[in-house]
């Protein structure tokens, strides 16, 4: 999975702190099982937010 992030370059806190979050769920393999199983954009985001 590529994740892009246009995060403001005074504002790098943040960034980590989205990336560290999106990291530790996609390192879980029952996560990435649940996500590649969504087909739709916005399934496969409410499952993301559900996940976090």
């Amino acid at each position: 999975m590529v994740i892009g992030l246009a995060i403001d370059p005074q504002n790098t806190s943040l960034f980590r702190e989205v990336f560290d979050k999106i990291s530790e769920v996609m390192v879980d393999e029952e996560n990435i099982s649940q996500l590649i199983q969504c087909t739709t954009y916005d399934q496969f985001i409410d499952q993301l937010i559900s996940l976090l």
